[in-house]
């Protein structure tokens, strides 16, 4: 049976992280036995705790693979909510911290994939075009995200948050459908 961790927590960070690189990954990126990284996302283990050396190679690892960093985006959300105003949102309302690191995550997912995308030399200047202004779409959103946090309007923050985590999905999806129908129309060429 999984086990359920709380949205935004380490716990969440950790087990994200390993999804995303494979325990044997991270495990050959820490040195540190897999069972010992499963363990550190845990809620219930005390015993095993992640060292932040670790984490910084685990992020470090995460970079590299283009797919987003969700250490990094648990460090980034922790030093911002713990600094007021909104050390008090994520005691009052928890749902907007998840929403705004399901946005921070979903995002590094959907640049990974411009940024393919941009790199595929298959791609027309029309095609070019359309993929900078959906990064620039994507762009305005992260600024109402940012704009509602400055302005500590929880609110606003978390429908913005909720939004972008949408349109993210949405664009990541549309986008790999798109390298793949390319790549494949590539392939039927050549063979």
């Amino acid at each position: 049976m999984t086990k359920l961790r709380e949205p935004g927590s380490e716990h969440a960070a950790i087990v994200e992280t390993l999804a995303l690189l494979t325990v044997e990954e991270a495990a050959r990126a820490t040195g540190k036995s897999a069972s010992h990284l499963r363990a550190c996302g845990d809620p219930d283990d005390d015993r095993h705790r992640l060292s932040f050396s670790d984490a910084v190679r685990l992020v470090e690892a995460c970079a590299a693979t283009g797919k987003g960093a969700p250490l990094l985006a648990y460090i980034r959300l922790r030093a911002m909510i713990a600094t007021p105003p909104w050390d008090d949102v994520a005691r009052e309302r928890p749902e907007i911290i998840a929403s705004v690191l399901t946005a921070v995550e979903t995002t590094g997912h959907a640049s990974a994939t411009l940024r393919r995308a941009l790199d595929d030399d298959r791609l027309s200047p029309a095609e070019i075009r359309d993929l900078k202004a959906r990064a620039l779409a994507l762009r305005g959103d992260a600024d109402r995200i940012i704009a509602s946090l400055d302005a500590c309007d929880q609110d606003k923050v978390a429908e913005a948050a909720d939004l972008r985590i949408v349109r993210l999905q949405n664009e990541n999806a549309a986008l790999r459908r798109r390298l793949d129908e390319k790549r494949a129309s590539a392939r039927k060429r050549k063979g």
